[in-house]
């Protein structure tokens, strides 16, 4: 049961790195909790194992329950040796998630008769053509600019924002 919440755990975890919101540190702080008793569980059971008067397998009718214990420390040592990887990668992703914000915006392709309020792009001023990959930002479905043109406008700026109505552009930092 244990590692099935921290599979739904590492989900979670994964899921943040998309969602990120204030409310989802709780869910992370349950899960540090939730992993360290399980380290402190598995410590107490190795320091049991290793004790000078743990008899189970000397004796025949306790000798499942101590292939059972070795079983149980070797599972929640993989687990605990999982969870130091994934936690020493999640700095990696998150540094390349930012790295790649541009990209989170939506590209399509023109079309005249979806893209009615202005035929041109504001920032390089020239007219739209059927091939050009347009991005309509989030603040607004009036705001469209040529692809090209908003990612080199938002690489330009430190806080960039929308032309037309000046909202911050988040998913270009994020």
């Amino acid at each position: 049961a244990w590692f099935s919440r921290d599979c739904l755990n590492l989900l979670k975890v994964f899921v943040l790195r998309h969602l990120y919101e204030g409310r989802h540190a709780f869910t992370m702080i349950l899960f540090l909790a939730h992993s360290a008793l399980v380290a402190a569980i598995l410590y107490s059971g190795v320091r049991l194992w290793r004790s000078q008067n743990n008899q189970s397998l000397a004796l025949a009718e306790t000798k499942v329950y101590g292939y059972l214990m070795v079983g149980s420390i070797g599972a929640g040592i993989a687990f605990l040796t999982f969870w130091v990887f994934v936690i020493a990668v999640l700095p990696l992703v998150f540094a390349q998630s930012s790295e790649k914000g541009e990209n989170k915006l939506d590209k399509t392709a023109f079309d005249p008769k979806v893209f009615v309020n202005s035929d041109r792009c504001l920032l390089c001023k020239t007219h739209y053509t059927p091939t050009d990959k347009v991005t309509v930002l989030k603040c607004g479905s009036q705001h469209y600019f040529h692809s090209e043109c908003i990612e080199d406008h938002s690489r330009k700026n430190v806080d960039p924002s929308c032309p037309f109505c000046r909202a911050p552009i988040k998913t270009l930092n994020q």
